[in-house]
């Protein structure tokens, strides 16, 4: 083309200004094409933006109305508040809404157009539905007692939860909608690129530097910009779908709230429950009780022990609820578990005049280990309610073993399987639905006026939690069984050891060093009941109300060991242990004590520096078991064959006191004039170690505040020294 233009006597630069002219036309033509797709593909992805910022608020609102018209339908029934139900279907309105807007929308396709219609439908018909229900429940509190009704709730209960799956899967079905298009667009603009790619290198062959400059801003940067868009759009989504979970998080732990409330209350149950039995435990020791005061002791004791295991059914159901519940398994002789059970409802069954019969095939192992306290805690709710609910004829325990039934594949391990049947009045088919329900009761058990309904539901968890399972057949009139699996693990009868087998200490062991225990705990009645417990087996003891004296205590006078409430003002005792830890020099034990019992704590606690956890309440065997565990001291136990027939107090006489020193006399006598509780046990203490007898004897009188007859013994010696 140049050589056609010389001929024509123009310059060479209009020469090359001509030939390369139709170039620089492609590159202009080029330019706009490219231009206009990148305007193309920039507002593509701008309404993908908006897309998923609009669909995912709509359906977040929508979740959001629908969580709160659950709430109200909620409130209605135990609030009995009918005001909440117009609430309820406001909130239902507003899901709807909020929905038909995100189904009006242009970009959404057909078929989520269809699922929105058909989730409408049902939300309009649940909504239709709930109102009088929840209305009528309110109203009457008999309501649930028709079966009828009971499984109406039911079944709105179930529409419920299927109405919230389907919604929380409203997320997903928009986030892939969004995906796809972003990916077409994706595709359809890498493709366009590498069009404009390919003929723009031809053009960069002639005019390198034009179409460089066009390509890099006309391109790249819109490119780079529509990217950073996209990105900002992907995160936008991200942080919506991150706000639903924790939406659903949050409605989730509001339905744990309960389970919260239980367990606080039942630690603040525990921390007096923890004195009252302490101290009653205390009490059995006193050789001065009648028969009859001995009885009323037995009275409060079991009355005790009865809150303490209504106390501790509340806290499993909650610890249940929440997870937190676990197996934990330990050896034991299950023989020697149903001869007590048997002992024990026994006289029950005398008493209404019924057999109780206690079987077991030859091939039971004796010796097993699985979690006792939970098995124990389930046959005694099953065989409590049998015996409670049938006036006449018998109940039977039987235990077998089912060699065909396999939990797993442990070719060792055992079922156990258990009956518990009785000729009581049975129960109806309608009731059996709600027999393991949480709080429910029978027509029959709400007509015995007794019981909390939560005794067959937490045996039922229990047996789940040990891989069984329960079931029941109930015949009307003539009678039931109950009939549960667990699995056990063979164990041998070393090591095992029965609880009623374990002695009860009486006071230290003679030719040991005076133990400083401390005491830190801000209620006076706990301290107490340590003081008492520690001080009549020969310890020195001091008393701290909080934190901060535990720490001045142990600066000035260096406990061997001290018991630290872990909730005290001033200074908790978490806070407390960590300074001790930081300034001592020597480790002394420190036990946490706490009316707490969850896992979370007692790492906390050990994380702050503590050696060991026990819970309230807390036994006397669980005391000195501790003390004889970190401090390694030794104990004179309570023996039955004991050469000593009378009372410790009646067996004083002058003559047993003539053997102490003139000093030690006059530290007593003066101790007992002055009324001197701290000087007479430390006086006591020092006896004991040469004379525990006598130190027994001085005990009671101390102890109930007979300083008189204390000094009366002392002047009654002959040839004393004052």
């Amino acid at each position: 083309m140049i050589k056609k233009l010389e001929k024509y006597d123009i310059s060479v630069g209009k020469k090359l200004g001509l030939a390369i002219s139709p170039l620089v036309l492609l590159s202009v033509c080029l330019i706009i094409f490219s231009y206009q797709n990148m305007n193309f593909v920039q507002a593509e992805i701008r309404n993908i933006s908006e897309l998923a910022i609009v669909s995912t608020q709509l359906v977040h609102r929508a979740s959001a109305a629908f969580n709160r018209q659950s709430r109200f339908y909620e409130d209605v029934v135990f609030l009995h508040d009918i005001n909440m139900i117009k609430n309820a279907e406001q909130a239902s309105d507003e899901a709807a809404k909020s929905l038909g807007k995100l189904r009006r929308m242009d970009d959404i396709c057909i078929e989520h157009q269809d699922r929105i219609d058909s989730f409408l439908n049902r939300l309009k018909h649940y909504t239709a539905s709930a109102g009088p229900v929840y209305r009528h429940m309110a109203e009457r509190y008999d309501y649930l007692k028709n079966p009828e009704n009971a499984r109406m709730v039911k079944s709105l209960g179930q529409e419920k939860n299927e109405l919230e799956a389907v919604l929380n899967g409203f997320p997903d079905i928009v986030r892939k909608d969004i995906s796809e298009r972003i990916d077409y667009f994706d595709v359809f603009a890498t493709q366009r690129n590498n069009i404009n790619t390919f003929i723009s290198a031809l053009v960069i062959a002639i005019s390198m530097l034009i179409i460089y400059v066009l390509i890099e801003y006309a391109v790249t940067g819109p490119m780079t910009e529509a990217n950073q868009k996209l990105q900002k759009a992907i995160d936008a989504l991200q942080n919506e779908m991150a706000s639903a979970r924790e939406a659903r998080e949050a409605a989730e732990a509001a339905n744990l709230a309960k389970s919260a409330f239980l367990a606080s209350m039942s630690h603040e149950l525990r921390t007096p429950l923890n004195v009252i039995l302490g101290l009653a435990q205390i009490m059995t020791r006193s050789g001065e009780l009648g028969t009859e005061h001995r009885k009323e002791l037995e009275t409060i004791n079991r009355s005790g022990e009865h809150l303490l295991s209504l106390i501790n059914d509340v806290l499993d159901l909650s610890k249940i609820e929440s997870g937190r519940m676990g197996i934990e398994e330990q050896e034991f002789d299950l023989y020697h578990i149903l001869d007590s059970l048997e002992d024990m409802f026994r006289s029950k069954a005398e008493k209404k005049n019924l057999g109780l019969i206690f079987s077991r095939d030859a091939d039971v192992p004796r010796y097993v280990a699985a979690d006792r306290t939970k098995l124990r805690q389930i046959l005694i709710n099953l065989l409590g309610n049998a015996i409670k609910f049938t006036e006449k004829g018998a109940v039977s325990l039987r235990v077998m073993t089912d060699k065909g039934l396999r939990m797993n594949q442990d070719a060792a391990q055992t079922v156990l399987v258990f009956e518990i049947e009785d000729t009581g009045p049975g129960i109806d088919p309608e009731d059996i639905e709600i027999l393991f329900v949480p709080f429910m009761q029978t027509e029959i058990g709400k007509a015995a006026h007794e019981g909390t309904g939560l005794g067959l539901a937490l045996s039922r968890k229990y047996v789940h939690l040990m891989g069984g399972d329960i079931d029941v057949e109930s015949v009307p009139g003539k009678g039931s069984v109950f009939r549960f699996h667990i699995s056990a693990n063979p164990a041998v009868a070393s090591g095992i050891i029965h609880a009623d087998d374990v002695p009860r200490v009486k006071y230290l062991a003679p030719d040991q060093p005076a133990y400083r225990i401390l005491i830190a705990d801000d209620k006076p009645d706990n301290r107490y009941l340590f003081v008492k417990l520690l001080t009549r087996a020969g310890f020195e003891m001091k008393e701290a109300g909080n934190g901060k004296e535990a720490v001045n205590i142990w600066k000035s006078w260096h406990p061997h060991l001290i018991w630290m409430d872990i909730l005290m003002p001033v200074t908790d005792g978490c806070e407390a242990t960590r300074i001790i830890r930081e300034l001592e020099i020597d480790k002394i034990p420190i036990i946490a004590v706490s009316a707490s019992i969850f896992k979370n704590e007692q790492e906390l606690v050990r994380a702050a520096g503590c050696d060991d956890f026990v819970a309230k309440p807390v036994s006397e065997t669980e005391i000195f078991d501790m003390m004889q565990k970190h401090l390694g001291v030794s104990y004179v136990y309570e023996n039955s064959d004991s050469s000593r027939s009378g009372k410790p107090s009646e067996m004083l006489t002058p003559d047993s006191l003539s053997g102490l020193s003139s000093e030690m006399l006059v530290k007593l006598r003066n101790a007992a004039e002055e009324l001197d509780p701290e000087m007479i046990r430390q006086a006591i203490h020092e006896i004991r170690q040469t004379e525990p007898l006598l130190a027994d004897g001085l005990s009671v009188f101390a102890d109930n505040y007979e300083y008189d007859k204390i000094t009366s013994l002392i002047l009654k010696i002959r040839n004393s020294n004052f």
